[in-house]
């Protein structure tokens, strides 16, 4: 796809206003189909639902999300190297508040310095009756609540960084509106161990069908289809659907 026209002057030669050319990558799911979670979290990855937070110069999500409440405590990037770029340094004590509205589901995905290493933390809603969460800390399930990152679910469906024992470093703080299926987090941990996750809504990708060196696109997602399936030798529907990435 080229972004421009073509015209004619008025000597009748052709004049060009094209400057810039996108590439469109569609596909589509697998034809056995996604359980309906695993379809669902796919739409959100695909469309680059969230925020990222990568602390290197502020506080501010990539969607321009500002925090609207910060404790007077010190919480501010850090220059010493974090896990991917700058870091966060959050005080004992302190508080920020950004009103990203996950009052449904939600996963968390952060760098968290733990012991003077790096460990990498997924945190997802478990249900949605009460604030119980399921946590990987470096692929591995603990369900161990590291607290101190977490989601207001239940009330504003903020998002809620506090620091009630001790000073905590952050870096790349990913916040999804979606729940991602259980076994998503070993995949998430490897990406996100080889490279920062990127400015939501921009996406990754790479693999057949992109550029060798890989593609950052918009994501957008067309309607599904149901479709029977077997889940563990249980009959069950699934989904299928067209999805389209579109980058340079």
């Amino acid at each position: 796809m080229e972004l421009g026209e073509l015209t004619r002057s008025l000597s009748g030669a052709p004049r060009s206003t094209k400057r810039v050319k996108k590439r469109d990558h569609r596909f589509t799911t697998d034809q056995g189909g996604l359980l309906l979670e695993e379809a669902e979290a796919l739409r959100g990855l695909i469309s680059g639902d969230g925020h990222v937070i990568t602390f290197d110069e502020s506080l501010i999500t990539s969607r321009t999300l500002l925090p609207y409440s910060v404790s007077d405590t010190t919480v501010e990037p850090s220059y010493d190297t974090g896990k991917h770029g700058f870091e966060l340094y959050a005080e004992d004590g302190s508080q920020v508040k950004w009103a990203v509205g996950y009052t449904e589901w939600y996963t968390l995905l952060f760098w968290r310095m733990v012991s003077g290493s790096w460990r990498h933390y997924v945190v997802r809603r478990r249900n949605l009756t009460n604030l119980l969460v399921d946590v990987w800390e470096n692929a591995v399930q603990t369900d161990v609540d590291p607290e101190m990152l977490r989601v207001d679910a239940t009330t504003t469906g903020d998002l809620v960084l506090e620091c009630l024992d001790g000073h905590e470093y952050l870096d790349d703080v990913v916040a999804l509106p979606f729940r991602v299926p259980d076994s998503w987090p070993p995949y998430l941990y490897t990406f996100h161990d080889d490279s920062p996750w990127g400015a939501l809504p921009l996406v990754k990708a790479s693999g057949p069908g992109v550029p060798s060196t890989g593609l950052t696109a918009l994501g957008e997602v067309y309607t599904g289809r149901r479709v029977p399936m077997i889940d563990a030798g249980t009959p069950t529907v699934g989904e299928v659907f067209d999805f389209k990435l579109m980058g340079t």
